[in-house]
């Protein structure tokens, strides 16, 4: 049986571990856009666009760390990927291209979105064997915990069955 020290350490880990993945895909992405447009036909990559890229993907990594649904873990990442996907591609969408709607820059973006959550979920879930907040392994049962001093009873008393 896992105990609680064990349990605390695989969240500390999975909280400290998943931004930083966020960070090296937001350099991926960065790198990606940098590269996909050598003539700047859509303007300047700047380092505000930068820097909103790195932060999407660390606070996607985190809410990948933290989150507590109860879905496959192949589906949560994947899902949650595509969620904080939304406002990065809208935004790169909207002020990375001047002249208008991008739609492959939008779906390239939500693409590489989907696939970095499963990335992080695959790493912290499948390779770290780190479980996800909502897992309910990881959620301490009544058995697990420490009684109270007064029983189930309400007695003070030690041994007594509360009936008179």
């Amino acid at each position: 049986m896992i105990n609680r020290a064990d349990r605390e350490m695989a969240r500390s880990v999975r909280v400290a571990f998943a931004p930083i993945m966020g960070i090296l895909f937001g350099v991926i992405i960065i790198m990606l856009l940098v590269r996909s447009d050598p003539y700047q036909e859509f303007g300047r990559f700047s380092y505000a666009r930068g820097i909103f890229v790195i932060v999407s993907e660390a606070v996607m990594g985190f809410g990948i760390a933290i989150s507590g649904l109860r879905i496959l873990w192949p589906l949560h990442g994947a899902l949650l990927g595509l969620v904080f996907s939304i406002p990065m591609a809208v935004w790169m969408n909207r002020v990375y291209n001047p002249y208008g709607n991008n739609p492959v820059l939008f779906f390239l973006l939500m693409g590489l979105n989907i696939l970095f959550g499963l990335l992080v979920e695959l790493v912290l879930s499948g390779i770290l064997k780190t479980r996800s907040f909502a897992d309910p392994a990881s959620v301490p049962d009544a058995h697990s915990l420490p009684a109270s001093s007064a029983g189930a009873s309400g007695n003070s008393r030690p041994g007594s069955s509360g009936t008179a």
